[in-house]
């Protein structure tokens, strides 16, 4: 017995949507663990440690990051901490696979810029003797010697 051709069409139509429907629910997941995975990375590489507590993802291309912190992993210095982070891509830029920010959300941020290191002002920095002996570079006496000279000869004249 065969089945009516609008039977097998409505079918498909059915295991169509399905699919669909199963892939937009993989999507979000699959979507946060990519964004997630390269906000590390990027922090990583500018000796930061980034953590969230929850990370959200909405279409049109937009994420919502809660309780962030950035920190510098040499010292565990905290220098970011805001409530919620929300950035979200141009479509069209990410079409012809140049992201673009379109627009960035920060709530209840506080930034802390640490200042410099430096050496305390009592201390001296350490004696390195300079490759061409105690008396310096030769090059940079004659220059002296030069300059003496002309100064010598100017008030000569």
């Amino acid at each position: 017995m065969t089945r009516p051709p609008a039977l097998r069409i409505r079918r498909r139509w059915l295991l169509l949507l399905l699919a669909l429907v199963l892939a937009a629910l993989a999507f979000g997941p699959l979507l946060r663990g990519i964004i997630a995975g390269r906000v590390r990375s990027a922090a990583a590489a500018r000796g930061l440690a980034a953590s969230w507590t929850s990370l959200d993802v909405s279409p049109p291309l937009r994420a919502r990051f809660r309780r962030v912190v950035l920190a510098r992993r040499a010292d565990g210095d905290t220098l970011v901490r805001a409530e919620s982070l929300a950035v979200s891509l141009d479509p069209w830029a990410l079409l012809v696979l140049r992201p673009r920010i379109a627009s960035v959300g920060l709530a209840h941020a506080t930034v802390r810029l640490p200042a410099p290191r430096r050496a305390d002002p009592d201390t001296l920095s350490p004696y390195v003797p300079s490759p061409s002996g105690p008396r310096g570079d030769g090059a940079g006496a004659e220059r002296v010697r030069d300059a003496g000279r002309s100064l010598v000869r100017l008030l000569a004249a």
